[in-house]
C-alpha cells in the first residue's frame, strides 16, 4: 500500500510579524509569504523594469549538450542574474 504526500503549503504572515517568528517559518519551510510586504506602486514598478529581458528572450536552450538542453526543455524561458537587473 503506498501513501500519497500531501504538499506542504507555505504559510503566511503579516508585514507586522515578529521577525523571529518569520526566520523560524523561513527556516523551517524555506520560505515564508509576507502579506502586503510591498506596495502596489511597488509591484507595479517591479513589474515594469524587469517585463522587457524575459521578453527579449527565445524558448528553448541554446546549450551544446542535449542532455543540458533536454532538462531546459524546448518551451521554457532561463533569465540568469534576475538580481543585477
Amino acid at each position: 500500500m503506498t501513501t500519497q504526500k500531501q504538499p506542504q503549503t507555505m504559510s503566511s504572515v503579516t508585514v507586522d510579524t515578529p521577525t523571529d517568528k518569520v526566520l523560524k517559518l523561513l527556516t523551517r519551510d524555506g520560505g515564508v509569504i509576507v502579506e502586503n510586504f510591498l506596495t502596489k506602486e511597488q509591484v507595479n514598478r517591479f513589474n515594469a523594469e524587469i517585463e522587457p529581458p524575459p521578453q527579449a528572450l527565445r524558448p528553448g536552450s541554446a546549450h551544446e549538450n542535449d542532455t543540458v538542453a533536454a532538462f531546459h526543455g524546448s518551451n521554457t524561458k532561463r533569465l540568469t542574474n534576475l538580481v543585477t537587473r
